[in-house]
């Protein structure tokens, strides 16, 4: 209901631009807050959830920190230098193997992007963030712990954390699908169902958002929700060929091209069914839909 009562109420680039504002505050106050809860307790989700949850918002958000960079306004800009800094390290500190992956999408698709529009000062930046990120792995104590969590994934099966139960909990899910394929079990309803696959590990999450949709609102509700975000990718793709490619909605779109993919990848090992920041993502999306129009309808 919010979504749709900001789509109509959001008619201006002004309007936008202040609705962007509030979310990247809202973006610098989670990187600080995990980053200080790191530095005073080793545990980085601080207020957020956890710290899947955390690198999982932060990294969507990332690429709008890297727009930043573009605005005209020095403050701006230098805001948006301190918010890549900001998010980078509390997103790799997190030691969240999802949100690392999701991360590395997210940079290789808007550098992928900036060399095929021959933008060579987002290129450049691109690069400058693989340096640094590389700076705080290897230069760090705390990279080295993201490095010792990474390095599990090359032997999950010996993983006596979360790895092995994530299998374990993706394999309930797809049997869930297999024997509800119409309507699933139900929204909400896998935790209260998961001890019929499996009695013999603690009931939680599926941590994939894919198999979670399947499982609870079966393979309709599955199809729908993955439509969503293709017909959202697509409406983006089409306003950035629309658009002068170095106009303020060519970049938006370029970082919620760059925040819905790397949702996406991020997606498969967390469950993010219920999250309002994908839909936020999409609710830009049409904005940015309707104001391209209105101007396109005055030229």
């Amino acid at each position: 209901m919010i979504c749709f009562l900001m789509m109509a109420m959001i008619n201006s680039q002004k309007r936008l631009e202040i609705l962007l504002a509030v979310n990247i505050f809202g973006i610098t106050y989670f990187s600080l807050n995990g980053f200080y809860s790191f530095l005073t307790g080793g545990d980085v989700k601080g207020i957020y959830a956890d710290n899947n949850s955390l690198a999982h918002l932060l990294s969507m958000f990332f690429p709008f920190a890297v727009v930043m960079l573009f605005y005209p306004n020095k403050w701006i800009r230098f805001w948006g230098y301190g918010l890549v800094l900001m998010q980078l390290s509390t997103i790799l500190i997190s030691n969240s193997r999802g949100g690392t992956i999701g991360l590395i999408v997210v940079l290789i698709w808007m550098l992928f992007q900036g060399l095929r529009g021959l933008r060579w000062k987002m290129v450049g930046i691109i690069g400058i963030i693989f340096v640094l990120s590389t700076g705080i792995i290897f230069g760090t104590e705390a990279g080295g712990m993201f490095v010792k969590r990474m390095e599990t994934m090359k032997s999950y099966q010996k993983d006596e954390g979360s790895a092995m139960k994530r299998i374990y909990l993706w394999q309930a899910g797809i049997e869930m699908i297999k024997d509800y394929p119409i309507v699933g079990v139900g929204m909400e309803n896998f935790i209260l169902t998961f001890p019929e696959y499996n009695p013999y590990l603690k009931t939680q999450s599926p941590h994939n958002t894919y198999i979670q949709f399947g499982s609870e609102c079966g393979i309709m509700g599955l199809g729908l929700y993955l439509l969503l975000l293709i017909v959202h990718f697509k409406t983006i793709f089409d306003i950035r060929r629309k658009v002068d490619r170095n106009s303020f909605t060519a970049y938006n779109c370029l970082a919620l091209e760059a925040g819905i993919i790397g949702h996406m990848i991020n997606s498969i090992f967390i469950s993010k069914i219920y999250s309002e920041p994908v839909y936020w993502m999409i609710m830009f999306g049409a904005i940015l839909k309707n104001l391209v129009k209105e101007q396109i309808k005055t030229v």
